[in-house]
């Protein structure tokens, strides 16, 4: 294996074992044996759904975060990059077709929630029945931050709509999720049929 590595790159790779088992010779062969096989999958990884430029900006990234000569970490860490990129891609194809009737069903759901106690009062401050409707926030997921809304969402990739969720204290109901599902339960089991465009692959979302 080692021979298709360069010498420079094996040397370093000696170097950053010894520094951290420098009392352990099969702890080092072991490390090294890793770290060399790690460099070899890591330069030959170039799957054909990831395009040249994303890859190459996954593998800089993943070698300013690990370091220099971790190349098991930077393999680890450019699986997942590509992995989480197949996880939108598949996302945005199911999602995008279908995500007016999404947003539509999901307000509908949200506008129809109800509070008997709510106290009301007219006008002139008379007081009126108890009672009021009122639309249930939806809460997303958008860069690793809650995005709590009332409103639309247009704005909003895919990836993050499909993140909506209610929040009922400690507790939390993926609305768009159940969405999504319900519609394909209805095309399978009802014969609803909705256009779609592009690979619709499995019928769930990935978790």
């Amino acid at each position: 294996m080692t021979q298709e590595i360069p010498n420079e790159v094996r040397d370093g790779i000696r170097r950053a074992v010894k520094e951290t088992r420098p009392d352990d010779q099969e702890g080092q062969d072991f490390e090294f044996d890793r770290e060399c096989e790690a460099f070899v999958k890591l330069s030959n990884l170039s799957p054909d759904d990831v395009p040249a430029d994303m890859l190459a900006g996954m593998k800089q990234k993943a070698a300013a975060e690990s370091g220099e000569h971790e190349y098991f970490a930077q393999l680890s860490e450019v699986q997942q990059a590509i992995k989480d990129h197949r996880y939108v891609q598949q996302t945005r194809a199911k999602i995008a077709p279908i995500r007016d009737m999404l947003a539509r069903m999901e307000s509908i759901i949200s506008s129809a929630c109800y509070n008997p106690k709510t106290q009301n009062y007219g006008r002139r401050g008379e007081r009126e029945n108890d009672g009021r409707s009122y639309r249930y926030p939806v809460t997303y997921i958008n860069g690793g931050q809650k995005d709590q809304r009332k409103d639309k969402a247009d704005d909003l990739p895919p990836e993050v709509l499909i993140t909506g969720h209610y929040e009922f204290g400690a507790n939390r109901l993926g609305i768009y999720r159940a969405l999504v599902d319900i519609i394909y339960m209805l095309e399978a089991d009802y014969g609803l049929k909705i256009p779609r465009t592009g690979a619709r692959g499995s019928k769930r979302l990935p978790k």
